[in-house]
């Protein structure tokens, strides 16, 4: 029981995240969490703790994250009712993230190989491969990195490997992962006007499909840095095109092979992170319900088991 209320109120200190400054909860932190001191403007209740000597409740839940935690915006200028879709933009801008059947797995491992054979012959193409990993190395903790690797005119052009430590998940580091992919890729066009296109690939569905969103989600700010980065590239001229879609991991595509080597390097480097991502406590906390509900299982008697099923 004391784990699972432990992980509820990490996914509690979770939404922290979500609250705006002003919230009346934020104003009853410690002032780090706004960088700024109390307010003068008088408040409904007291907002300094009358006992130092003992946290409460909000306190006690701010001391499970960081106040450098990512903060989730839902007032950023992208989030509004009419802001800019990928629908808008086709077809100069194509996000595939929908994972294809078995049958189709074999067709969709061909095009981004053949798209990586041919690339010596085609100056207007350039392809960027991303991927995220969370493994253990050396009997330690599990941890967290991911990979990018550009590719142009037959050769490696940038490639990066980047740890993100003990206290991320898989989807945030491939969130990390495009959004990094699309600021190296945005840098790369920027002086060579006679590229036209560019793909990017990734094995993360979700990641795909929550890399366009300004909405609030977790990683809001690698979505922005990519909608940002594939607009400004959009703008280069009227014909530029950008497809990014979903490919099978682990099944020989060239490409998302030697972003996957990348990715376990970076599980291997030092972290850029020191705190708990949303996504990290969320998944604790999934976690800890998951398994007392595994434990109740196993020593409810049986016959009451039939009765309250």
């Amino acid at each position: 029981m004391i784990h699972l209320l432990r992980r509820l109120s990490e996914s509690a200190a979770a939404g922290f995240a979500k609250l705006p400054l002003l919230s009346p909860v934020i104003q009853r932190l410690p002032a780090v969490w706004r960088g700024v001191e109390y307010p003068t403007t008088p408040t409904p209740f007291s907002l300094v703790n009358t006992n130092p000597a003992r946290h409460t409740i909000i306190e006690h839940l701010s001391n499970m994250t960081s106040h450098k935690i990512e903060r989730l915006d839902r007032f950023h200028p992208d989030n509004v009712p009419h802001h800019t879709t990928e629908s808008s933009l086709f077809p100069r801008l194509s996000i595939i993230s929908t994972p294809c059947s078995p049958d189709e797995t074999l067709a969709l491992k061909n095009e981004p190989n053949r798209q990586l054979h041919t690339s010596g012959n085609r100056p207007r193409t350039l392809l960027v491969y991303s991927d995220g990993s969370r493994m253990r190395n050396d009997g330690g903790k599990k941890r967290t990195g991911y990979g990018i690797m550009g590719y142009y005119m037959g050769r490696e052009v940038f490639t990066r490997s980047v740890g993100l430590g003990p206290r991320a998940t898989v989807y945030d580091a491939e969130l990390f992962a495009l959004a990094h992919a699309s600021s190296k890729a945005s840098a790369f066009v920027l002086d060579k006007p006679h590229i036209g296109e560019v793909f990017f690939y990734s094995d993360s569905s979700s990641a795909l499909s929550s890399a366009f969103d300004p909405s609030t989600h977790p990683r809001q700010r690698c979505s922005l840095l990519f909608r940002k980065n594939v607009i400004g590239m959009l703008g280069r001229h009227p014909s530029f095109r950008i497809k990014a879609s979903w490919s099978p991991g682990h099944s020989r595509v060239v490409g998302n092979g030697r972003a996957d080597a990348l990715a376990k390097r970076g599980t291997r480097l030092k972290s850029l992170m020191h705190y708990s991502t949303c996504s990290h406590l969320r998944h604790r906390a999934n976690e800890g319900s998951n398994a007392l509900e595994e434990t109740a299982d196993e020593r409810c008697p049986k016959d009451w088991q039939l009765h309250i099923g």
